[in-house]
């Protein structure tokens, strides 16, 4: 429904680090279907490594998640940290069945 795939999502980062603490920052999309259910999101960060992140059932448009150790070297040997915020995007062009299957859901 809405497009989904299966609940394992791709995306790539965009990031940015704060001076000393190693600390990066990235946006990850998912879709409307891996957020109320859960999933897998594997991302690429700008070194071109990747991350497969589990996402929980009903996660919400902004929320941030930390994964200690996997940010930039803060330059003493140790790594900061990476701060995930999810960005739910929202289906557009759905067909009347689908409409109508969400309306019975907001009635229910």
């Amino acid at each position: 429904m809405f497009g989904a795939k299966a609940g394992r999502t791709h995306s790539r980062t965009r990031n940015s680090a704060r001076q000393n603490t190693g600390e990066m920052n990235a946006n990850v999309n998912i879709d409307l279907y891996t957020a109320l259910l859960g999933g897998e999101v594997i991302i690429q960060l700008g070194n071109g490594s990747k991350i497969k992140l589990k996402v929980k059932p009903e996660t919400q448009n902004g929320t941030k998640v930390r994964l200690r150790g996997k940010g930039y070297d803060r330059g003493d040997g140790t790594m900061g940290d990476l701060i995930i915020t999810y960005n739910v995007k929202l289906p557009t062009n759905l067909s009347e069945r689908q409409k109508q299957l969400l309306k019975e859901m907001q009635q229910s």
